[in-house]
């Protein structure tokens, strides 16, 4: 009579050989420029992201807001934070840009489709901004004129991320909500640790 094939256990563990702990998340910094939100805006924000979350029962933590922002241009994803000289780069050729005063009204929310399962909730123009991309523009022109390689940015739709959750499925006609532009800045986001630093803000006065 055969006998019955051996059972190999699925994992050996052995007295002092324990399995290594998974790999730490690696700390992101992520470097833009972007338009803050005012102090109304940020207001009207905020009041229309907590109706939202009762009516669609979303639970995922908010971007703060005196994190809130419309993103310019990225300039840089890295694993390693910024070199000191390579922010005086940056700062130099941001120095540069003259863009006048403007103002985005936003008006519809949405969410944007991505592959995770958190879907990034916005708030957004319908219309692209023409001194918003003139704007945008001005920085790619500024940036490469330094000799500095930023990521590729297809100068799309105005928009402000509220937070990160379910797909809401629609899109949502809303009453405007004006958002002056008075200034631009330069930020440093640890991704994943719900944290910016400021890096350096310009006025916009003129071009």
């Amino acid at each position: 009579m055969a006998r019955p094939p051996a059972q190999v256990p699925a994992q050996l563990w052995f007295a002092g050989f324990e399995a290594p702990p998974p790999e730490p998340r690696r700390h992101r910094h992520n470097l833009f420029f972007a338009v803050k939100l005012d102090e109304a805006a940020t207001g009207s924000v905020v009041g229309i992201r907590s109706d939202l979350q009762r009516a669609f029962g979303l639970q995922e933590p908010n971007v703060a807001p005196e994190q809130l922002h419309m993103t310019l241009f990225p300039v840089v994803s890295s694993d390693e934070p910024p070199a000191p000289d390579f922010l005086d780069r940056v700062r130099g050729a941001a120095a540069t840009v003259a863009a006048a005063p403007f103002t985005v009204e936003l008006d519809r929310i949405l969410s944007f489709r991505n592959r995770r399962p958190a879907k990034p909730l916005v708030l957004a123009g319908r219309w692209p901004s023409e001194p918003f991309i003139a704007l945008q523009r001005r920085i790619s022109l500024a940036v490469g004129a330094c000799g500095l390689h930023a990521r590729p940015h297809d100068f799309g739709t105005p928009h402000v991320t509220l937070t990160w959750d379910r797909d809401i499925e629609r899109e949502l006609e809303i009453d405007p909500i004006p958002l002056v532009a008075r200034e631009f800045a330069f930020i440093h986001s640890h991704v994943g640790q719900r944290r910016h630093d400021m890096l350096g803000r310009w006025p916009l006065r003129g071009g």
